[in-house]
């Protein structure tokens, strides 16, 4: 086992420089304020949809891209996914894939279906994308499982329009980040 203030293991998981700090720093200061938001809504007991709403543009929002969503199984037929919210996705689209199959879900399904994070960049040329979504502009997406008690009952997306945007998952236990 690493001490974790040995010099080696620090130089290891610090910045290299100032600027990098700053931005890490930025970085976990915007991830407290999304969860500050959805805890804040949660604790003035707003309907669960405010909850839904404040968590996938927390996502949106921390991820600088331009479409969040989540998706929850259906309780009466767990094959199918359910759009419970959704930021940044033209109300076509939503309306179009608001229930789809589990394994026809783009990221959002197989991330359920391998319970891990999943990315799919070049979008529009995956087998495992929503055509509505490649139709629409997308270009990369990442999804990473919801869970509740150890089963994955849904999954959070992010996803971007902008060409050579690419998303990337580097390390077990994050969400991962993008490029």
């Amino acid at each position: 086992m690493r001490n974790v203030h040995e010099p080696e293991a620090i130089s290891r998981t610090s910045p290299a420089t100032p600027e990098e700090t700053v931005l890490l720093l930025g970085s976990r200061v915007q991830l407290l304020e999304r969860v500050l938001a959805v805890q804040q809504a949660a604790m003035r007991r707003a309907s669960l949809q405010e909850v839904f709403d404040a968590v996938t543009a927390g996502a949106h929002g921390l991820l600088g891209d331009e479409i969040g969503s989540l998706r929850l199984r259906d309780r009466t037929d767990p094959s199918m996914l359910q759009l419970a919210s959704a930021y940044g996705m033209p109300d076509r689209v939503a309306w179009q894939s608001w229930r789809m199959p589990l394994d026809g879900c783009g990221a959002a399904g197989q991330a359920i279906l391998r319970d891990e994070v999943v990315v799919i960049n070049c979008y529009d040329h995956s087998l495992n994308g929503i055509q509505e979504l490649a139709e629409n502009g997308v270009r990369a997406a990442m999804a990473a499982p919801v869970r509740d008690g150890g089963t994955a009952i849904g999954s959070l997306s992010v996803a971007s329009r902008r060409p050579g945007r690419g998303l990337q998952h580097h390390r077990p236990g994050y969400a991962g980040h993008l490029r």
